[in-house]
């Protein structure tokens, strides 16, 4: 007897799928394995001040390292497995894997990798260099492991250095002091970098430090460098804090770098590199980061500013854990900030000693009193001044902001308790008449899914006091990643708010809920595809 069968059944099987276009691939392997640019771009005339002027110091800074190196992790990982699936995207992602590996013990081996390859190399290819030397455009030497001797580093770098045309961003190791005794060096000399095939095109050099001895000719070995690097936008230098470098008046001739426009001096007291800096030919410095440090009559870091001060537009001010020997009190050339640096429309402040916070006051009674520019503000989350009695913190936070009555309750003669700092009065009662935005380094708002209780409670609930208060004068607090402080509406996350008093009905979710909201939360990296983002150092549960 027939059976009935299914229409499905006696229909042809489906066909096969169309096969994407190479060039769609391409772009799909790109948007994968491609990272951003791993050094500061440069800052337009009418930029605004953002959150990627800040990558380069304090918390925010740590922490944008540490993803850096996850990033290239992630990228590694997913390049070798994408090299397995088809010989045609082999070399495609192959640009990928080489152009900012990511070394640890491996630098030997990426080494023997080049050489390889260009051994197979030959005239007659349309390309002068080989592959994969071409494809390396950022060599971070910072992480390396301290298991790798130092002259497996400078057999390394000295191989591949005339094989990498196209490096533009190079991180140099820390220096090494040999075991009995003597000056820190580095694993290789300093001048192969200007002799490299890449000196034409570098355009970022960290972790250099300054020369405390002249060479055989009697020359700086990094100023005879950095005028073989032509094209250089960004320059970080380490310096040794402590030392006085004597001075000798040596003519030479003038330094000239016309693309650089983010300098660095960590740390960097003196010495001829920033004697040299001083007269040299600098007209796209828009940012610079730089320690200031005890009073000292060789000290040149105000000379410095006095020299470009008014094509500063980004200014950090690094903390220094050295003194110097003669010891004394913080330049005062600090509280001249303003006056050194009239278009100035971004200052990130990271000094968080007593005397350092009054001259923070200072500048903004200065930028208050001469109209200048200054927009945004970078400080280090603060803790209340030695004074103040732990035990009425709350109220400290919210003195002199609410005369009628205090959002957590407090006394009559706990409100006339001064405010932690002078500055944070300035900021109220007087702010600068251009000042919109203020950033806390190394603070993080407390998520909205974790309740109303914990949003309020801690630091967190300082901070939303202190957000409230400051939206009052048209200023906006952000945390670390600039965000503003949730709405404190019952579940779920909102927007800023606009003053300290929320909604005040908020709930506190579930744990289930919590957990859902987080998981929903996550989300790789936009453009490249690298896992969520890991805490760092920042405080996120308000202390």
């Amino acid at each position: 007897m027939p059976t009935s069968t299914s229409p499905s059944a006696n229909s042809p099987p489906p066909a096969p799928l169309p096969t994407l276009p190479f060039e769609i691939q391409r772009r799909i392997i790109h948007f994968r394995l491609a990272l951003s640019p791993s050094y500061p771009s440069a800052i337009a005339d009418d930029e605004d001040p953002n959150l990627s002027w800040d990558v380069w110091a304090g918390v925010k800074g740590r922490n944008s390292t540490v993803k850096r190196v996850e990033e290239r992790k992630d990228v590694g990982r997913a390049a070798r497995g994408l090299m397995g699936v088809c010989k045609a995207w082999k070399p495609v992602v192959m640009r990928y894997l080489y152009a900012e590996p990511h070394l640890i013990h491996n630098l030997p081996l990426l080494s023997s990798t080049i050489v390889r390859g260009d051994s197979k190399w030959s005239d007659i290819n349309i390309h002068q260099f080989s592959l994969p030397g071409r494809y390396l455009t950022t060599l971070d030497l910072s992480v390396l492991s301290s298991k790798l001797h130092p002259t497996q580093i400078r057999k390394a770098c000295l191989d591949i250095f005339p094989l990498v045309p196209n490096l533009t961003h190079l991180i140099l190791p820390p220096m090494a002091r040999p075991r009995f005794g003597g000056k820190a060096v580095l694993p290789f000399p300093l001048e192969e970098i200007g002799w490299a095939a890449f000196s034409k095109n570098m355009r970022c050099l960290e972790g250099v430090e300054v020369d405390e001895e002249v060479d055989g000719q009697g020359g700086d070995g990094l100023v005879e460098l950095l005028r073989r690097l032509p094209n250089l936008e960004v320059l970080a230098v380490n310096g040794p804090g402590n030392v006085i470098i004597p001075l000798e008046e040596r003519p030479s001739p003038r330094l000239r770098l016309s693309k650089l426009h983010t300098l660095k001096l960590d740390n960097v007291i003196c010495g001829r590199l920033i004697n040299t800096l001083i007269d040299a030919d600098l007209p796209a410095l828009r940012r610079l980061l730089i320690t200031p440090f005890y009073q000292h009559p060789l000290i040149q870091t105000q000379a410095l500013q006095e020299g470009h001060g008014d094509k500063i537009v980004s200014l950090a001010y690094l903390p220094s854990h050295l003194q110097l020997r003669s010891g004394g009190e913080v330049d005062a050339y600090v509280e001249e900030t303003m006056n050194l640096h009239p278009n100035l429309r971004h200052l990130s402040f990271f000094l968080q000693d007593e005397t350092s916070l009054e001259h923070l006051n200072t500048i903004l009674c200065s930028a208050a009193s001469t109209g200048r520019p200054l927009q945004t503000l970078t400080i280090p989350r603060w803790t209340d001044s030695p004074s103040t009695s732990s035990s009425s913190s709350d109220a400290v936070s919210a003195s002199g902001l609410f005369p009628s009555a205090s959002p957590f309750g407090t006394t009559s003669s706990a409100q006339t308790t001064p405010t932690p700092h002078r500055f944070l009065d300035t900021m109220i009662q007087r702010p600068p008449p251009n000042l919109k935005r203020v950033n806390v380094d190394g603070f993080k708002w407390v998520k909205a899914e974790l309740g109303k209780v914990a949003m309020t409670a801690g630091k967190s609930g300082e901070m939303r006091i202190w957000a409230g208060v400051l939206a009052r004068k048209g200023i906006e607090l952000g945390d670390m990643d600039g965000g503003l402080a949730p709405a404190l509406s019952p579940g779920g996350a909102g927007s800023g708010v606009t003053g300290c008093m929320g909604a005040v009905n908020g709930r506190r979710r579930s744990s289930a809920g919590a957990g859902r909201g987080r998981v929903g939360g996550m989300s790789p990296r936009e453009g490249s595809g690298s896992p969520p983002r890991h805490r760092g150092g920042e405080d996120e549960d308000g202390g």
